[in-house]
């Protein structure tokens, strides 16, 4: 049975991800560390991806070892191609499905790019509905 772990920020040698939910077997927070530890370790290349700074959307799966099935939210389609790479190079004995917003290149501007992204998906404000008459 697959049950839903979640953590709204987990830092894990020197990489931040933001709002990281894993669907897998375990549900204790050294399987979320786990699950985050695989891409960590490719830290220095997600770095490379964005020097300047970004917040990217990765959903991932481990199976057999090896992540796999990612797919990366990005504008710029360079840049997704760059952290897919670097993400598919993650290991992990888990069996998950992972998403986060990943936090990669220089700090300040990862951050920027965070609180963008956020006002972003926040949308302008509905329209105030017609009033009946």
């Amino acid at each position: 049975m697959a049950l839903t772990s979640r953590a709204p920020t987990l830092t894990m040698a020197g990489l931040t991800v933001h709002e990281l939910s894993c669907r897998m077997p375990q549900t204790d927070p050294l399987a979320l560390a786990e699950a985050l530890e695989g891409v960590a370790a490719h830290k220095a290349a997600l770095d490379a991806c964005a020097p300047a700074g970004a917040a990217v959307a990765v959903a991932w799966s481990y199976r057999g070892g090896r992540a796999g099935l990612v797919r990366v939210d990005a504008a710029d389609p360079r840049l997704a191609g760059c952290v897919r790479k670097a993400v598919e190079r993650a290991r992990s004995s888990l069996t998950a499905s992972c998403a986060a917003t990943v936090l990669i290149g220089e700090a300040a501007g990862a951050r920027k790019a965070l609180a963008e992204r956020r006002s972003a998906s926040a949308g302008p404000p509905a329209p105030p509905l017609a009033q009946a008459r």
